[in-house]
């Protein structure tokens, strides 16, 4: 179950990695254990990533690209995973979709929406295999799907 509290990564990014680490770790010990970042939010990720090592289980993480791209969304996706210390991400969103052709591009066939729909299929097994030739990855990370 969400906690009704989330917490919002913009903010860690001003205090110290030290402090930032002990604030994500403290709302954790508060019961908080919805986390949402994203790319764009410059060391968010990274200092996340440290406060939740060996407590991932119990945390739903949601992070954000801003890329329209099919591989530039990828490549995000895979430096979330990295950042984050994790394999999965619960919650992948598109960041800022405010205008009809980011819509029509991040929606159409070929777009990001639908090589991350594919990656879905295949729930907790790894996707990096699921992609076509020319968009397979150096790494396997699995999905995680609700």
């Amino acid at each position: 179950m969400v906690s009704q509290i989330g917490f919002g990564g913009i903010p860690i990014q001003k205090p110290s990695e030290e402090k930032a680490i002990a604030i994500v770790k403290d709302s954790l010990d508060r019961g908080i254990n919805f986390i949402d970042t994203s790319r764009v939010y410059t060391t968010s990720e990274e200092r996340i990533g440290k406060a939740i090592k060996g407590r991932r289980k119990d945390i739903i993480i949601a992070t954000k690209t801003t890329s329209r791209k099919p591989d530039d969304v990828i490549k995000d996706l895979e430096t979330s995973i990295e950042k984050l210390q994790t394999d999965y991400i619960d919650l992948y969103q598109f960041h800022n979709v405010s205008t009809s052709e980011d819509l029509k591009n991040v929606l159409s066939p070929e777009g990001p929406m639908n090589i991350l729909l594919n990656a879905k299929k295949w729930g907790n097994k790894s996707y990096r295999n699921n992609f076509p030739p020319n968009r397979r990855r150096k790494r396997s990370y699995s999905f995680r799907v609700f």
